[in-house]
């Protein structure tokens, strides 16, 4: 586990990792960045190896650099269980995310965008399997901290069937949060396609409950969205008022992620 917080001076991050395993859980897979300790959670497919050591930048930075980017930044990385936390990502370039997140970045900020503090701690984490807490003011990042470890996350994934879905789900306090968060998702995922198309919804109060189900017909096809955003409210009425078990065009949710 790790722990980040950033203040308007400083940053704490928090992560956790390696949570027991239930018998009845499907595999899920952790190893985007650094390959997993654990075999069982391991993937040929999506084994990417260790990316930190591989990185020509990354491999060589020393811990004494990461430590005065960390201190120059008001970054608190502290490690609760399981592995240190891997170096930050200091520019998109070093990230291993999709080509487009950069392009994306780019388009949002300018060419000379570099990831926020809290992001260039708390993205390798993500993708290492981490269970992850981080304290940052507003502004400072924190929506695509999580949201792009996400789409790696979703796009690894089988695609949707009928009744199946939300791969993601992002749970945040209010209305408006929820349609911010909704937009800045629209932005990313909207460059996806093909097997890798990734829909975004939003469940919040304030609008009639059946127009937040999903569709019979295109693009959802029965399914969840794979990343939902939802408050906490409108998803459990959302929950309580889903048909147990679900016919395939309703829609049940099952989200894999949180």
């Amino acid at each position: 586990e790790a722990e980040i917080s950033h203040s308007a001076r400083q940053c704490t991050c928090a992560a956790a990792m390696d949570q027991p395993r239930r018998d009845d859980a499907s595999e899920f897979h952790k190893d985007f960045y650094l390959g997993h300790p654990d075999p069982s959670l391991q993937c040929t497919e999506f084994c990417f190896g260790n990316c930190e050591a591989a990185h020509p930048v990354l491999g060589p930075r020393t811990a004494e650099e990461v430590e005065r980017y960390r201190r120059e930044n008001g970054l608190v990385v502290s490690t609760v269980r399981g592995r240190l936390a891997p170096k930050p990502f200091q520019a998109f370039t070093e990230t291993s995310f999709p080509s487009f997140v950069a392009e994306v970045a780019f388009e949002l900020f300018t060419k000379q965008a570099v990831p926020f503090p809290a992001q260039a701690q708390a993205w390798p984490c993500a993708l290492s399997g981490m269970d992850l807490l981080a304290v940052a003011p507003t502004g400072s990042g924190k929506t695509l901290a999580y949201l792009l470890p996400a789409m790696v996350h979703m796009m690894a994934q089988p695609p949707l069937q009928p009744a199946e879905g939300p791969i993601a789900l992002a749970l945040v306090p209010t209305r408006e949060l929820a349609q911010q968060t909704l937009l800045v998702a629209e932005r990313f995922c909207g460059r996806t396609s093909g097997e890798d198309l990734l829909r975004v919804g939003a469940v919040f109060g304030g609008v009639d409950v059946s127009t937040q189900l999903p569709g019979e017909g295109a693009p959802d096809l029965g399914r969840w969205p794979e990343l939902l955003v939802a408050t906490p409210g409108r998803l459990l009425k959302q929950l309580r008022e889903q048909p147990q078990p679900p016919p395939p065009h309703t829609g049940q949710m099952h989200p894999q992620s949180l």
